[in-house]
């Protein structure tokens, strides 16, 4: 039996404190109980695949991007910056500690022989790029890897006719880029979303207001909003609900000090070249109205963010010649399950595997003096099934399940 899970976050809480806590792993590993425990069980083995950002490298405040001596996750590989990453691992590892060892120790709550298998993502690539880093998570992990080797960032299961990758190399905006092994996306999470929050946190510290706590809480969310573009729906909402005028005004400030320091950067000396298009829509985000989702270029953007998966999926299918049925891609945090096409008996499939976090989402309406957001969380996984593998009911044979949960 094949588990595949992805984008859990897990970050050391400075900057974004929402956690997966511990007893969401207990819910899944109960549920993977449950299904061991069907009539005609005939599973022997279990292997989980962490299919990237399961932990968040990126979303703390241990990058300081306005100082230009410290490392960076895209600077050259020195011990500097290998202590800076593995500090960072070591720190988050710890606040996750009870989490993290249900994952290490999921053979023995489901009592069967388990592996797991980790694929970085976007948000916890940097660890890959050292040994001692890799090290730290295979001792974290219990992982059967030899940590001289990096991780593999794609991995198949001709047990399972499957193929997977997280799927940030389908988003030309976190695709990691060869010169810096980063991508523009990591430069934007730290110099925009971060210092959003702590250019805000000094500006509300100046003025002293009442209710500064709440407020800085709120904006430690702006990771959690999908999609990425309609992040300026987001701040205009959230500016809109301060009655405060300061308040008011030290978000905005935030936001667009942060947004300018960003677009300050020469990306292309850093070794992140970036579509001149993509640059122009976040000058436009320094605004705070919601003219941008009217540009076609956003539209398009927005409409495409599943349309790039599914062709990337047909084309590993064809390009396998029917070795693959199965594609499963993470990163984009929306789960989705896409038929693409019968071959006989066969039936091939993209799947996401969403994410394990809160969410704040676009909703579906032209109406743009609305308020165009809905929040909830979000839970879920998948699990493969080899044709020798039983866990149906009697005279019933799965090849698949897709397990979802939320609540709001």
């Amino acid at each position: 039996m094949l588990v595949i899970c992805s984008d859990i976050h897990f970050s050391d809480g400075t900057l974004d404190p929402f956690n997966v806590p511990a007893y969401a792993f207990r819910i899944v590993l109960d549920h993977l109980k449950a299904i061991l425990e069907r009539p005609g069980n005939r599973v022997k083995d279990i292997e989980i695949v962490l299919l990237g950002d399961i932990f968040d490298l990126l979303r703390t405040d241990q990058w300081k991007p306005d100082d230009r001596r410290a490392p960076m996750p895209w600077t050259s590989p020195d011990e500097e910056l290998e202590r800076r990453v593995d500090g960072i691992l070591a720190k988050l590892l710890q606040k996750n500690d009870e989490a993290v060892a249900l994952m290490a120790q999921s053979g023995a709550r489901l009592e069967k022989d388990v592996t797991l298998r980790y694929l970085p993502g976007n948000h916890d690539r940097a660890l890959n790029r050292f040994r001692s880093t890799r090290e730290r998570l295979v001792r974290a992990l219990h992982l059967d890897h030899d940590p001289e080797a990096p991780f593999d960032l794609c991995g198949s299961w001709p047990r399972y006719n499957l193929f997977c990758e997280h799927g940030d190399r389908l988003d030309d905006f976190n695709r990691e880029q060869p010169a810096s092994h980063s991508c523009v996306g990591d430069a934007f999470v730290i110099h925009v979303m971060n210092n959003f929050f702590l250019r805000t946190r000094e500006l509300l510290s100046e003025k002293r207001l009442e209710g500064e706590e709440r407020l800085l809480a709120a904006v430690q969310e702006v990771d959690h909003v999908r999609p990425k573009w309609a992040t300026i729906v987001w701040l205009r909402d959230l500016i809109s609900k301060v009655q405060d005028t300061q308040a008011r005004q030290a978000l905005a400030q935030g936001w667009g000090s942060a947004l300018e320091g960003f677009l300050a950067l020469d990306l292309d000396e850093l070794g992140m070249p970036a579509d001149p298009r993509l640059l122009q829509l976040l000058r436009q985000l320094v605004q705070t109205g919601p003219s941008l989702l009217e540009n076609p270029v956003v539209r398009t953007m927005l409409a495409e963010s599943d349309g790039a998966y599914i062709r990337a999926a047909q084309e590993e299918i064809a390009r396998r010649h029917g070795a693959v049925d199965y594609v499963v891609n993470g990163h984009t945090h929306r789960s989705r399950h896409v038929p693409l096409s019968r071959n006989g008996d066969r039936l091939q499939t993209y799947f996401n595997t969403g994410t394990w976090r809160h969410t704040i989402n676009l909703v579906q309406t032209p109406d743009s003096e609305a308020r165009l957001l809905a929040s909830w969380e979000e839970m879920s996984f998948l699990v493969f099934y080899d044709p020798e593998e039983s866990c149906g009911l009697p005279g019933k044979r799965y090849r698949y399940e897709m397990w979802q949960g939320m609540r709001s």
